[in-house]
């Protein structure tokens, strides 16, 4: 739901909100640094990177499971640990998905704070070679349930090497 300075409510209805029905424009919180383009999903983003783009997020809360599978790529906050991704349940655990799946080489995940109910691990790197998760506030939603994992490098047989795991705080798990 999108409001204006009138207050007048627009709602998206279960797609996406269509912008062009809207009397204002809207300030599309994803940039694409090296495309100089904005989403108002994450995973939207990530679907439109090329190789080495950066995808910077601006202040807010995110909902959704995201799978990074572009070679290069940057995912960073805007301002360090003020941008919540909130996951969800549903994810293919037993196949080596979580939460944020990475699934390219040289991929970095930095500034966020990352919340989780599912009791599977947050972060999974698959088949992916130097990953960095650095400065990100990863925390389990659910009191009930401790047996989460933070991150789970590799699934099975997965080939995954030099994967940076620093200045992360892990809460609940």
């Amino acid at each position: 739901t999108v409001t204006d300075v009138a207050g007048n409510y627009y709602t998206d209805t279960g797609g996406a909100l269509d912008e062009t029905a809207l009397p204002f424009e809207l300030t599309k919180p994803v940039i694409n640094t090296n495309l100089s383009k904005g989403y108002f999903k994450i995973q939207d983003a990530i679907n439109e990177a090329e190789p080495g783009n950066t995808i910077e997020v601006m202040r807010g809360v995110y909902n959704g499971n995201l799978e990074i599978d572009v070679e290069g790529l940057t995912l960073k906050a805007a301002e360090p640990r003020k941008v919540n991704i909130e996951t969800a349940v549903g994810f293919d655990h037993e196949n080596g998905y979580g939460g944020i799946t990475i699934l390219a080489d040289d991929v970095t995940i930095d500034g966020f704070v990352i919340l989780q109910a599912a009791s599977h691990a947050i972060i999974h790197t698959r088949d992916s070679k130097n990953v960095t998760i650095s400065n990100n506030s990863l925390r389990n939603i659910d009191l009930m349930n401790k047996a989460q994992r933070g991150v789970v490098i590799g699934h099975g047989s997965a080939d995954c090497n030099n994967i940076k795991i620093k200045g992360n705080e892990f809460i609940n798990l």
